[in-house]
């Protein structure tokens, strides 16, 4: 006989929760998982196993980790919908009287933010602070060819990489705080001294 899905679920929070729990707390998944294993009810194991999770999100944001992923996850969220909207904004200057040239650079730009918010998601700051700096290169080279060649739409050239510069250098700077503050032995003296270490 095949499971009740709900039970299916369950189970699956409840092995997540061993990963998600820091080691100090690997007693306390053991003990939720072993809950939810004997719950009979499948509504009653799923609302065991959810109540479980949001118990386990919780102590694991009270950990400097913990926050950190937190902060790296909402930066990333923000890098990738302010590229959903530069892409946006790209398709709709393909329907507009622009300069032909605005459409393609402006989908280039929000690739490069679609690329940089996964970087972090998945590869973390470092990987962010690499994306930047070649982000910031490859700035410095369309500044210097416009430059050259004096287009006809230098000015909105220029202003989208002067505007690069700046958003660039930021997540440039954001990628290396969050990456200094993840290896930072103060700032973990400090989150343990506050009821922070797990």
């Amino acid at each position: 006989m095949k499971r009740d899905i709900r039970i299916q679920i369950a189970l699956g929070l409840a092995s997540y929760l061993e990963r998600l729990l820091p080691s100090s707390r690997s007693e306390w998944a053991a003990g939720m998982k072993a809950e939810i294993e004997a719950i009979e009810e499948p509504g009653a194991a799923l609302a065991f196993a959810w109540g479980c999770l949001g118990a386990a999100c919780l102590r694991r944001l009270r950990t400097l980790e913990g926050a950190l992923i937190a902060v790296r996850a909402v930066a990333a969220a923000t890098i990738l919908l302010f590229a959903v909207q530069v892409l946006a904004t790209a398709h709709a200057f393909m329907a507009m009287t622009t300069p032909d040239i605005l459409p393609p650079v402006t989908a280039a730009i929000g690739l490069a933010f679609t690329v940089a918010g996964l970087a972090l998601l998945g590869r973390g700051p470092i990987a962010l602070a690499a994306v930047a700096a070649i982000m910031l290169v490859l700035n410095t080279i369309g500044l210097w060819a416009n430059a050259v060649s004096a287009t006809v739409h230098a000015v909105v050239l220029q202003a989208l990489v002067l505007e690069g510069y700046l958003l660039w250098s930021l997540l440039l700077l954001a990628g290396l705080v969050l990456h200094g503050c993840g290896r930072s032995t103060r700032l973990a003296r400090f989150a343990q001294s506050h009821g922070w270490a797990g």
